[in-house]
């Protein structure tokens, strides 16, 4: 039986060369998948007036070398918390403001508070979902 091995003992790459020939690449691959998970975000993200769905967007890219490192992001001050939840805490009037005040609409009117208890919120992992989501979506994206 004939057998053919080729052995190498070391290869030489010109990083340089390969990194702008990659580039163009990495930009592309980058941008599609930021696409595709701003897309699942805004698909995804909870909804009440709809502030924070409109706020869903890609972060500047950033090219060096064989990296690209970029992302989304959903620019709401409250985003955060949705993502990650509240722990249970005490909400308190601000500046030198003595009462909180809340308005019912059924049957109570106004109604005055010095502070109250709120229990927290459950996690609500929308655009950590969202970015699993879309990179399995994304043929360009190899998963372990």
């Amino acid at each position: 039986m004939a057998r053919l091995r080729v052995r190498f003992q070391s290869m030489r790459v010109d990083e340089p060369e390969l990194a702008a020939e990659m580039n163009p690449v990495l930009r592309r691959v980058h941008r599609k998948l930021t696409g595709i998970i701003t897309r699942v975000a805004k698909r995804n993200a909870p909804f009440r007036t709809g502030r924070l769905k409109a706020s869903i967007e890609p972060d500047a890219e950033h090219v060096e070398g064989m990296r690209a490192t970029g992302g989304v992001s959903a620019n709401t001050p409250y985003a955060i918390y949705l993502e990650k939840g509240t722990r249970p805490h005490i909400i308190r009037p601000t500046g030198d403001k003595k009462a909180l005040a809340f308005d019912w609409e059924r049957g109570g009117g106004r109604r005055l508070f010095r502070s109250v208890h709120h229990p927290g919120t459950r996690p609500r992992p929308f655009m950590m979902r969202s970015a699993e989501e879309g990179a399995a979506m994304d043929d360009d994206i190899q998963h372990d």
